[in-house]
């Protein structure tokens, strides 16, 4: 008596067939008999038109993340450098840390700190999904702006004074 999973893997064989040649149907009963993918992942690959390098199905919760904080902390080397620049601040002075806590279908979040002094430099969230140029835009251009603001606190922190206005207002 067969499994189960060749019954199924038969099925939707056949199902395939009518749609695909020898080697594609062969191929869809390999990967379901070796549990490589779900049916319906299996469709989308072989059946379905998709955008991009594979379909949606294909990429993992943890992949999307992984890139979405590769793409984040892309944004974050270019704000820190840029306020460093526009600051003079820098960088074999600074002990500055970025962070990044990506999630692909909310906002995600991005924290820039001065480890010496202990000062929050920015605390942002960005809205991920779907991006476009103008909220990227805007998003560079006001992290870059509370970097600045951040720089000037830490310089005056390095020098005795300084306030905790800044960390209220970042945190918003």
């Amino acid at each position: 008596m067969e499994s189960r999973g060749n019954s199924d893997t038969e099925t939707v064989a056949f199902r395939l067939r009518h749609e695909l040649g020898p080697y594609a149907t062969k191929f869809a009963e390999h990967a379901l008999e070796n549990r490589m993918c779900d049916e319906g992942a299996l469709e989308e690959l072989l059946v379905k038109e998709w955008r991009g390098a594979v379909p949606d199905s294909f990429i993992t919760h943890e992949e999307a993340s992984r890139t979405l904080m590769g793409v984040l902390h892309m944004f974050l080397d270019f704000a820190v450098e840029n306020a460093m620049r526009q600051k003079d601040f820098s960088s074999s002075g600074a002990n500055v840390s970025y962070y990044a806590e990506p999630y692909y279908d909310d906002s995600s979040a991005v924290l820039v700190v001065d480890r010496e002094t202990r000062t929050l430099l920015s605390k942002k969230y960005i809205k991920t999904y779907r991006l476009d140029r103008d909220s990227i835009e805007a998003f560079l251009e006001n992290l870059v702006g509370e970097i600045c603001g951040g720089i000037d606190l830490v310089r005056k922190r390095k020098k005795g004074g300084g306030t905790l206005e800044h960390e209220r207002v970042c945190s918003r």
